[in-house]
């Protein structure tokens, strides 16, 4: 085993085990080492946001970082099991294919899928990845984000890659698109991935009611009449509510207010 690697797994494991943080002299103590190589060790995990340090109280807590991949681990393990049964209900009673996603940076990486037998043609396929703002799933994704999250993502000058005549082309088009999806409830893909193909998304919340991923369910125009994407936008929420509280959300539509 290599030492260092031991000893920030050790550091890891004693900090997970205390609620309200460790002082340096604890973990001394817990962890048996020189001042020294420990002062070092904490100031590199602090500066790799893999621990905190409270600047009142001195304590070192778990940091940001190992949050984000405990996360990532949890949805990429224990997310897709618990939800195709939710994306194989949709199917069934909607007769149309419905996919999930989740959001990495700006794009969107497809994790699970459940077609329907009637015939549509689609980019995408579990494991690939599409610009965020040229789909649903992505603004569905996008619309739970923070405001300055989405201004480091989409600056007001920066010109979008087109995946179609429809897809959407600035930040600013992008931000008055993303209010309308939290004022309706879901998201609109109006042939902007692919023509004459509409998707319509909504995100899945965890406990902490971050999104974890969206699910869509995806129609061709032809199909597609003012009363069916009511129909189809209503079996969606309901679906991803059910989802999102299993997942331990209290408020699936807490989104809606961000």
């Amino acid at each position: 085993m290599v030492k260092s690697a031991e000893r920030v797994a050790t550091l890891i494991t004693v900090l997970a085990g205390s609620s309200k943080g460790l002082l340096f002299s604890e973990l001394e103590h817990q962890l048996d080492l020189p001042k020294s190589s420990l002062h070092a060790l904490l100031d590199t995990l602090v500066a790799t946001k893999m621990v905190s340090c409270e600047k009142e109280s001195k304590r070192y807590r778990l940091g940001p970082l190992v949050w984000e991949a405990a996360m990532a681990f949890s949805r990429n393990l224990q997310l897709v099991p618990i939800a195709v049964p939710h994306l194989d209900r949709l199917r069934t009673t909607l007769g149309e294919t419905v996919q999930m996603a989740i959001l990495d940076g700006s794009d969107i990486v497809y994790i699970a899928k459940s077609e329907s037998q009637r015939p549509i043609q689609l980019v995408s396929a579990v494991g690939s990845r599409l610009p965020a703002h040229a789909t649903g799933l992505g603004k569905a994704l996008l619309a739970c984000l923070p405001g300055e999250r989405l201004q480091d993502l989409y600056p007001n000058s920066e010109a979008l890659v087109p995946l179609s005549p429809n897809t959407i082309r600035s930040g600013d088009a992008l931000r008055r698109d993303l209010g309308e999806t939290r004022a309706r409830g879901y998201a609109i893909d109006a042939g902007e991935c692919t023509p004459g193909l509409y998707c319509i998304a909504t995100p899945v919340l965890g406990m902490d009611h971050k999104a974890l991923a969206a699910i869509s369910v995806s129609v061709p125009e032809s199909r597609l009449t003012p009363e069916e994407q009511s129909h189809l936008a209503s079996e969606l929420i309901k679906e991803a509510h059910a989802l999102s509280r299993k997942l331990g959300a209290l408020n699936p539509s807490s989104w809606t207010s961000s």
